[in-house]
C-alpha cells in the first residue's frame, strides 16, 4: 500500500444496561483515504508527534484459586479467584453471562467480550435539574469508582476530558437508573445515566450504574453490582464495590478491551 494510502475501519455500538435496556448494534462505517496514481502527489501533511508507547495488554487468562483474603487485587495473579468471586461469578459480572436467577431480577444479556473504559471519563450534569444535595451524591459515587481505576474521572456542568457521560432524568422508564453507552473495539467512548425521579438519584444507583459504565454485569452474590436486589439495603456493605467487584476490576484492568470467554 501506498504510503498516501489510508483506510479506516470503525464500529460502533450502543448498548443500554440490563438494569432496563437492550443492546443495540449500529452499522459499520469505512473511510478511505487518498491514493497517488500518476497524478501528482499531493504535499504530505506535517507528521504527528509520536504517541507515548503504551504496554501491550495480554488477551488471555488462566483461574488461579487465592486463598489470601488481604492482598490488594493489584496484586493478585490473573485471573485470581477468592472468597465469593467463583468461576460462575466471573462469567456474570466481567462477561455478562445470563445468571442471575433469583425470580423478578433483571437478568444480563448472556455472554459476551469483555468491555471496559480504557481513558478518563467526564460526568457531566445539568446544575438546572440536579442541586447540590444530588451533586454531592455524584461526586462521592465517582470517586467510589475513581479509588479502583487509573483513569481520572471528571465531574462538572460542562465536558471535560476522556469520554462523556451525560446524567438525564427519563421519568418513562420502569427502573430506579439505567445506563446507555458506545464501545468501539471493547472500549468504551461516552453515553448516559438516566435517573426515573429525583428520589431515585441516590448513592447506591448512581454507583451502581457508574459500574456498569465502567465495565461490569450484573452477578448473583452481594455487592454494589449485584442482580439481588440490593439497591434498597441498608447495609452500607452494599453500597460499595465488593471484594470480589474490585477483584475484578483489577483483573479487567490488566486485560486487552474485547478479551473473549475461554470456553462455554
Amino acid at each position: 500500500m501506498s504510503r498516501y494510502a489510508a483506510l479506516v475501519v470503525v464500529a460502533t455500538a450502543l448498548v443500554a444496561n440490563a438494569c432496563g435496556g437492550t443492546e443495540i448494534t449500529g452499522p459499520s462505517s469505512i473511510g478511505i483515504g487518498f491514493t497517488t496514481g500518476g497524478a501528482p502527489r499531493p504535499t504530505p501533511a506535517p507528521p504527528s508527534p509520536t504517541p507515548t508507547p503504551t504496554p501491550t495488554l495480554p488477551s488471555t487468562f488462566e483461574f488461579v484459586n487465592v486463598d489470601d483474603l488481604s492482598l490488594p487485587s493489584s496484586l493478585l495473579p490473573l485471573w485470581g479467584l477468592r472468597g465469593q468471586n467463583t468461576v460462575e461469578i466471573v462469567k456474570q459480572m466481567v462477561f455478562c453471562n445470563a445468571g442471575i436467577t433469583v425470580p423478578g431480577s433483571t437478568e444480563n444479556g448472556g455472554l459476551r467480550s469483555m468491555r471496559r473504559v480504557n481513558g478518563p471519563i467526564s460526568v457531566v450534569y445539568d446544575p438546572q435539574v440536579f442541586d447540590d444535595a444530588k451533586v454531592a451524591v455524584f461526586a462521592s459515587g465517582t470517586r467510589i469508582l475513581g479509588d479502583q481505576i487509573p483513569f481520572p474521572i471528571s465531574l462538572g456542568t460542562s465536558p471535560g476530558a476522556g469520554a462523556r457521560v451525560d446524567l438525564v432524568m427519563n421519568p418513562a422508564m420502569t427502573s430506579q437508573g439505567q445506563w446507555f453507552g458506545s464501545f468501539v473495539a471493547g472500549v468504551f467512548t461516552g453515553g448516559r445515566i438516566e435517573f426515573r425521579e429525583m428520589a431515585t438519584v441516590k448513592d447506591f444507583v448512581f454507583r451502581h450504574e457508574l459500574g456498569h459504565v465502567f465495565g461490569l454485569c450484573h452477578h448473583n452474590e452481594r455487592g454494589l453490582m449485584s442482580g439481588l436486589g440490593t439497591g434498597n439495603s441498608t447495609n452500607p456493605a452494599d453500597h460499595v464495590f465488593s471484594l470480589a467487584e474490585r477483584d475484578n476490576i483489577a483483573a479487567m484492568l490488566a486485560l486487552r478491551p474485547g478479551t473473549q470467554y475461554p470456553g462455554p
